[in-house]
């Protein structure tokens, strides 16, 4: 019995002290990154993301799409994102919603873009609900709904997205009071139920 204990105790360690070096060796990529070394965060970067690690993955593939340390492709930052997106990497999802919104590396596809760019924001990603917003108001995907884009803005704006406070407030021009109202009583649904009833 003591030996168990013993033995679970030094997996647990074991396994702690793996987690804290990948998040070092991951934040190394990220100071590197920053400082526009491009060529060190994809080194610390790529083990990580061929074993299966979503940030690192989700770190490539941004590295692909803007062209930041390698020729500029879609296609394979669609992969990268893919990848991190089904593990639930919130950034992940919102950047691969907006590559097919706009058919870069991707079939282009409204209806898919919905599809991550929700998922990331039912997880509180401002961004991400930002874009939602206006994938509501402009109907691509969905059907147009001023009070859901006025709902995706003002959660995003909740969450720190000038721009969707900005988007907000425009929409509500062209909306009724009791259409806001009833906007806002969507907001305050959405997050007492921690974005389930949203």
């Amino acid at each position: 019995m003591g030996i168990r204990k013993v033995l679970l105790g030094l997996t647990l360690l074991l396994l702690w002290a793996n987690g804290a070096a990948v998040a070092a060796d991951l934040d190394k990529g990220l100071q590197a990154y920053k400082a526009g070394d491009f060529k060190t965060a994809l080194s610390q970067w790529i083990p990580f993301a061929d074993s299966g690690n979503a940030s690192a993955q989700s770190n490539l593939g941004f590295m692909y799409e803007r062209g930041h340390g390698v020729p500029q492709n879609y296609k394979t930052a669609a992969k990268w994102y893919t990848l991190a997106a089904e593990q639930g990497d919130i950034i992940a999802q919102s950047n691969l919603g907006g590559l097919y919104d706009g058919g870069k590396g991707v079939v282009e596809s409204d209806k898919i873009a919905v599809k991550w760019l929700t998922l990331a924001s039912k997880q509180g990603y401002a961004r991400a609900q930002s874009y939602l917003g206006v994938m509501y108001v402009n109907g691509h995907g969905v059907p147009t709904d001023y009070l859901r884009a006025y709902m995706w803005w003002s959660l995003g704006g909740h969450n720190g997205d000038s721009l969707a406070t900005q988007y907000k407030q425009s929409i509500a021009t062209k909306m009724t009071p009791a259409h806001v109202t009833k906007a806002k009583k969507m907001v305050s649904s959405c997050l007492r139920s921690n974005y389930t009833d949203c």
